[in-house]
């Protein structure tokens, strides 16, 4: 009966050990699968950072890019009209120009034309000139405009 009595024993500290074996490598476990998880939770937040500062810097670059755009266009605007001007016959654009300008009941004189002792006003940017003497007109000096208005005398 010793003898059972020291296998029960022996029975009962091996059992004790032994679950106090698996209890410590249980948490080791879990040990690990918390790291693991706190791991992966930051690599996420971090991944997360690097895509929301890839989308800041693509806004910028495309914000940048349809500015450009836009002042390209302006631009190609700008150079289609002047060639469709230069292609154009200039006496019909001139004459369009004329007949525009000179829905009012006022004289009005062109570049080439010629005026004597009087003054003139641009018709496109309202710059005065006095003319004295007889001269040939030329192009308004601060918009090239080549129409005016004869404006009248002061006595």
């Amino acid at each position: 009966m010793v003898e059972q009595s020291h296998d029960t024993h022996v029975g009962a500290v091996l059992d004790t050990n032994l679950t106090e074996t698996l209890s410590d490598a249980v948490e080791a476990e879990l040990g690990s699968f918390i790291k693991l998880e706190l791991a992966a939770e930051q690599m996420l937040e971090d991944e997360t950072l690097l895509v929301q500062a890839y989308i800041k810097d693509d806004a910028a670059k495309a914000q940048s890019y349809l500015m450009e755009l836009g002042s390209e266009i302006k631009l190609l605007e700008s150079r289609t009209a002047q060639w469709l001007l230069d292609a154009a016959d200039p006496t019909a654009i001139d004459w369009y120009r004329l007949v525009h300008l000179m829905g009012h009941s006022e004289q009005v004189l062109m570049a080439g034309e010629v005026a004597e002792n009087e003054s003139l006003r641009c018709l496109d940017c309202g710059a005065g000139t006095k003319i004295t003497g007889l001269v040939t007109l030329k192009p308004c000096q601060n918009c090239l405009c080549e129409v005016f208005q004869r404006q009248p005398r002061n006595h």
